[in-house]
């Protein structure tokens, strides 16, 4: 009977382990490392954290319906917290995960996505020198594009602030063209007050 009782004692123990599952956030800062970070998880959590011989270590909730934030100093690094280990790289600025098909892996992947086809419809356009209609044509093939990867990245991210960020970038005024995508969110997602919010307003119209 004991033995019964010491199992599921582990048992239940292992579940809340899971249940409580933390992102674990560090970075190792040169020498003008500040003396404190300030991490922020959505509305709810926010912590000082001292920053000792350089270096700060943390555990942080998982939320990933939002982007959470290291303020150390002047810089800001944006993270998802999807329950990986957060490093962050004072070299570039930027937050890097050791889950590789995490959210926020996937989020790095993602601006470096963008970045590219910025870069590449800047040096195209300016190749046009003055020629106006070639430029809006291009124009309009490159939109199209950009749409098209934002409604797949909207369908694969149901659950996550990068559905919510890739909504954010369909220039689009048609609630019949809106509206379906919003509705793609998880219902979390949807009660998120600025994805409420953004679907009342195309409701209205």
């Amino acid at each position: 009977m004991l033995k019964k009782m010491m199992l599921a004692a582990a048992a239940v123990m292992m579940l809340a382990a899971c249940g409580s599952k933390q992102t674990h956030v560090s970075a190792q800062f040169g020498d003008d490392a500040p003396d404190r970070v300030k991490v922020s998880v959505g509305h709810d959590f926010d912590t000082t954290v001292i920053v000792k011989n350089g270096k700060f270590d943390v555990d942080v909730p998982v939320d990933l319906t939002t982007m959470s934030r290291v303020r150390a100093g002047m810089s800001v690094y944006s993270f998802i917290s999807d329950g990986s280990k957060i490093t962050l790289n004072p070299a570039d600025g930027k937050a890097y995960s050791d889950k590789k098909n995490g959210t926020h892996s996937r989020y790095v992947e993602y601006n470096k996505w963008r970045e590219d086809f910025l870069a590449t419809y800047r040096a195209k356009v300016d190749g046009f020198g003055d020629d106006q209609a070639a430029a809006d044509a291009y124009f309009k093939e490159m939109q199209g594009q950009y749409k098209d990867y934002h409604k797949a990245m909207i369908k694969a991210n149901k659950d996550n602030v990068l559905g919510w960020m890739a909504l954010q970038q369909i220039d689009s005024d048609d609630p019949k063209e809106m509206l379906p995508l919003i509705k793609t969110l998880s219902s979390k997602m949807q009660k998120l007050p600025e994805v409420a919010k953004m679907k009342k307003a195309y409701e209205g119209k």
